[in-house]
């Protein structure tokens, strides 16, 4: 056990569209299509505290967003957003998700991912955090 608390020394935030190749099996253990990577883990670790997940297109569909943490070989499901299709429109907010995690840590070498359910979608997902 660590004589003193860790915190993060570098605040951060990093954010990636999602917009084209559905991974078209969220059931699935690895994706079948396109990821997007959000967080790359620094040298010496990087925490993510939370994620939000932003809807902005006009013509939505019902999709979901899952998260993958990745080790460069090997595809880890880590959680998953459910889209319920409400389209952004100049009068209407598009949906937003947001979920905190007490313990994400994204390790060197590691990647946190995201991919959607549903090709074309315009999503935005933004993560906020830090390196150790």
């Amino acid at each position: 056990m660590a004589a003193s608390a860790s915190f993060s020394a570098t605040p951060k935030t990093w954010a990636k569209a999602i917009s084209a190749t559905a991974d078209g099996t969220p059931t699935s253990h690895t994706p079948t299509g396109g990821t997007v990577t959000v967080v790359t883990g620094a040298s010496t670790g990087t925490k993510v505290e939370e994620i939000a997940v932003q809807g902005i297109d006009s013509a939505a569909d019902a999709a979901v967003v899952t998260l993958w943490l990745h080790d460069g070989t090997t595809y880890f499901g880590f959680d998953q957003f459910k889209r319920l299709g409400t389209s952004a429109t100049t009068t209407a907010p598009g949906e937003r998700n947001v979920r905190s995690y007490g313990c994400l840590i994204v390790a060197n070498g590691w990647t946190l991912q995201a991919s959607c359910s549903v090709a074309s979608q315009l999503i935005d997902v933004v993560a906020f955090g830090g390196d150790f």
